[in-house]
């Protein structure tokens, strides 16, 4: 696997800092109260869900497109930089790159017969293209995909860990897209699911995931939660949905605020295809 905890070691001759006394600076009192109300709050979250939704596959499609503007000598490969340029480089092209970042592909066959299609991108790096535009990463974009031992698609695993920004895009990576979500696409009976786990915050906008979306409820939610954060530093908590209505309760700090609709449907768009690879 790709994956690799780099270590720090801090210099031998740094000296402990000496302790002042001085009291630790106290805690602000909780947030009890929102800024948003309830038609800012669903306003803001329908329009964010209708510019786009992040997925490690488009991110590591980006990456991808990126690197294939070096050459054999800067970065030294399409798929990762070559260890002389850690510090960076500027291709023929006129693409500049620098840091620490690879791209791979594996195929395996678990015990059970199950095999197991991988792909992932990690690393920490900026890359800037001719006009000054920027891509930085630092974290992992990985897409896993499981067939079982009679050919079909069991679930397809998405995560999206770290943050990403690719300036030139037209879409949600324009600004730094960061955080840590897991998506499971799975079949259901005859029905498709997605699993959703985990945080990610994108322009300008945070938001945490402990739900399933359903097919069969119209990629409506109808058990667990959704949060999003206010601008206070408080998070609404929403949820969950019914099968009939994209309408869900809203909570603020433990009280409830009263109903907000939100179109879930549009990240399950976003994960299109992924959902696809299922039977």
């Amino acid at each position: 696997m790709i994956w690799v905890l780099l270590a720090c070691t801090a210099p031998q001759d740094t000296q402990p800092v000496a302790d002042t006394g001085s009291p630790l600076p106290g805690s602000e009192r909780p947030v009890t109260e929102p800024e948003w109300d309830l038609p800012t709050l669903e306003s803001e979250l329908n329009w964010l869900l209708s510019q786009g939704f992040p997925t490690s596959q488009a991110a590591m499609e980006q990456y991808l497109e990126v690197m294939s503007h070096g050459d054999s000598v800067c970065p030294g490969n399409e798929e990762y930089i070559d260890a002389t340029n850690l510090r960076g480089c500027t291709a023929d092209s006129g693409y500049f790159y620098s840091g620490v970042s690879t791209y791979e592909r594996q195929s395996f066959t678990e015990e059970g017969g199950n095999q197991i299609s991988f792909e992932g991108s990690t690393g920490d790096y900026l890359f800037r293209n001719p006009d000054g535009l920027e891509m930085e990463g630092g974290g992992h974009q990985t897409l896993a995909i499981v067939v079982n031992p009679q050919g079909e698609v069991n679930n397809v695993f998405s995560e999206h860990s770290g943050s990403f920004i690719w300036q030139a895009h037209d879409g949600v990576y324009k600004e730094q897209v960061s955080g840590s979500l897991q998506v499971v696409a799975v079949e259901v009976g005859d029905f498709k699911q997605l699993h959703m786990q985990g945080a990610i915050s994108y322009l300008g906008h945070a938001l945490f995931f402990e739900t399933d979306l359903w097919e069969e409820c119209g990629w409506r939610s109808d058990a667990g939660v959704v949060e999003v954060r206010d601008p206070s530093g408080g998070w609404f908590t929403l949820g969950p949905q019914s099968c009939q209505s994209d309408c869900m309760t809203a909570t603020f700090a433990g009280e409830v605020q009263g109903e907000v609709c939100v179109d879930l449907s549009l990240i399950a768009q976003a994960y299109g295809r992924e959902l696809d690879l299922l039977p």
